[in-house]
């Protein structure tokens, strides 16, 4: 959600109705997020709980990074977490603690990284020199033009040869003065000639500018992408500055932020993808959501990324053999042990980068690998989904132990009877190995997960309050079909090899659902009918009066008549509460501005 936050506030706004009514709404919650394990911690927690208490709130949903870890917490850590519950208890506040935090699972890799969600690489050429096994170059797709170097003067709406603008504009030049090397880099400026209407890719927003070229590739196999940007006053509302695609647009086969800054010098960025199915991608570089300002780039360059991030654990296969595949070599016997040195570390330091130098396939001194032998390589690798997003393995068994022990401490810890399951945004998973000849589908999988996670609170606090968030368990956002004949329909879900559709099978009918996106009724209905009561849960950052007024308008509206919601949520992704005060009145004396305020254009 932390993500998605500027893109939810946008289309929650939209289809209000003048007419929606007030309602009155027994519990009013407050999403927080704590830390006790120091004193200043605890005294902020609590002057929080203060003044959520003075403007009216019942619940907190409460997230703390430590209840991931309580077994290496303090006694200190204890004895402020429970003078917090007993200020709650007086302030007559129902506290309730999150737990899993499995789509954002940075909290869980100090237990073992390499339980990241696997994405299979297939059948990887490597070419053994001097012992050591590293990507065979050939197998590198080709990029033309990748350096800016060949010009097409005579057409200045195509100006790189190799490469096709989208959409034509005046906005893209070379550059002969400002380069990082050769003779001319690609600038991209003059921003606001670019056609004002939507761009077909479901990944691009308005104002986007992208050179592109449709390249060769083999399915699933995995690269490194490295280029140079320099940027000055550079305002865009997207971090898509390289785009990788398939299939029209139904894949896409990057996800992570490159990091460039609103002004910088020179500096080279990198990202990665897999190819997934593909056998053909659709390359780009430039910009989406350009606003003002310039960027330059140059010497863009794909190279295998070999077996960075490589994740070794039992239940995820890593196989090296002949080029025949007659010949399967063996792990100690005829290499030496592979892992990679960032997932190695103990503990782990939280960082998944991508620009350290990858793992290589060592020979032992009695190999059958010879020199200048061609070997094919399958294994597994994690990915980091834009900044700052890992996704911990739906499928491994031992994320189920790790689990167990989060919910025992967590339920001992803070017995408040009520409990948050945080399956939140969870954006990869469905492409490990499953035992026993089982072939069911991303949504059959986190079904299973939730159920799996729901048995182990009712183990240890039977009588609890169940809650989770909405998005994973609807076909109306992010368990939508994969059918793009369909309204929701819009093809692979982020790194799953379809969708999560039907994973609302595995949440049982007493978890009330925290819901937070919902732009028309079906969302709010398809709970309801399904017999779950609903918390509703609004706000989403966006301070204006008139912008909260319209998300309190768009909620009361898609949940008018509607049974089983019990309260509205004051959700903030950015721990910001200047404006509780006023979103709660807000909320109260809906019926009195509902009717005045005003419906946004919709984005066609």
């Amino acid at each position: 959600m932390r993500i998605a936050c500027a893109l939810i506030a946008s289309i929650v706004l939209l289809a209000l109705a003048a007419d929606a009514g007030a309602k009155e709404f027994a519990q009013k919650w407050v999403y927080a997020s704590a830390n006790f394990t120091t004193d200043a911690g605890a005294k902020k927690a609590d002057e929080q709980l203060d003044r959520f208490k003075k403007l009216g709130a019942t619940h907190i949903l409460l997230v703390e990074a430590k209840m991931s870890r309580l077994y290496a917490a303090t006694p200190d850590y204890f004895q402020r977490a429970k003078a917090y519950q007993a200020k709650a208890k007086d302030l007559n506040i129902t506290l309730v603690p999150s737990v899993y935090p499995i789509g954002y699972s940075g909290t869980w890799f100090h237990y073992d990284a390499n339980l990241a969600s696997g994405i299979p690489v297939k059948n990887a050429p490597f070419i053994v020199q001097g012992s050591v096994a590293q990507p065979y170059p050939a197998n590198t797709p080709k990029l033309i033009n990748g350096n800016f170097e060949q010009s097409q003067a005579d057409t200045p709406n195509d100006p790189f040869s190799g490469w096709i603008l989208q959409p034509s504009a005046a906005v893209i030049t070379a550059d002969t003065t400002t380069k990082h090397g050769g003779q001319m880099s690609l600038k991209l400026t003059n921003f606001d000639k670019l056609p004002k209407d939507k761009p077909k890719e479901p990944q691009l927003t308005r104002n986007a500018v992208y050179l592109t070229q449709n390249v060769k590739v083999k399915p699933f196999q995995y690269y490194r992408v490295s280029f140079w940007a320099k940027t000055q006053d550079l305002k865009a509302s997207g971090e898509l500055h390289i785009s990788i695609t398939s299939q029209n647009g139904l894949r896409r086969h990057e996800f992570q932020n490159a990091g460039i800054n609103e002004t910088q010098d020179w500096t080279q960025h990198f990202v990665t993808f897999n190819t997934f199915e593909a056998e053909e991608i659709t390359f780009g570089i430039g910009v989406n959501g350009a606003k003002s300002g310039t960027i330059w780039y140059d010497d863009v360059v794909i190279e295998p990324a070999g077996l960075l991030l490589v994740l070794r654990r039992d239940t995820l296969p890593f196989v090296v053999t002949s080029e025949d595949g007659k010949t399967v070599y063996e792990e100690g016997r005829d290499y030496k042990p592979v892992r990679d040195p960032c997932l190695s570390q103990e503990p782990f330091p939280g960082n998944f980068t991508i620009t350290h130098k990858p793992s290589a396939i060592v020979s032992t001194y009695n190999s059958r690998i010879t020199e200048g032998q061609k070997l094919l390589v399958s294994y597994y690798h994690m990915m980091r989904i834009y900044s700052d997003q890992e996704v911990i393995s739906i499928q491994d068994p031992k994320v189920f132990e790790i689990m167990e022990d989060q919910v025992k401490r967590v339920v001992e810890a803070w017995p408040t009877g009520n409990y948050m399951m945080g399956y939140d945004e969870v954006r990869a998973g469905g492409f490990e190995p499953q035992p026993n000849g089982e072939k069911l589908t991303p949504g059959q999988l986190l079904a299973r997960h939730t159920r799996k996670g729901y048995d182990i609170l009712r183990k240890y606090s039977p009588q609890a309050t169940i809650y989770a968030w909405s998005d994973m368990y609807t076909p109306y956002h992010n368990s939508r079909p994969f059918d793009v004949s369909t309204h929701e329909g819009k093809g692979y879900y982020y790194i799953t090899p379809s969708t999560f559709e039907g994973a609302w099978e595995g949440l049982p009918k007493d978890v009330v659902i925290m819901n937070w996106w919902s732009p028309d009724a079906r969302n709010v209905k398809f709970f309801a009918d399904r017999g779950h009561k609903q918390v509703l849960c609004g706000y989403y950052d966006a301070p204006k009066t008139e912008d909260m007024q319209r998300n309190i308008a768009t909620w009361l509206k898609v949940s008018d008549g509607v049974p089983g919601i019990l309260g509205f949520t004051y959700t903030t992704w950015h721990n910001e509460y200047d404006h509780l005060d006023e979103y709660f009145k807000l909320l109260e004396t809906a019926e009195s501005w509902t009717k005045d305020v005003k419906e946004e254009p919709k984005d066609e």
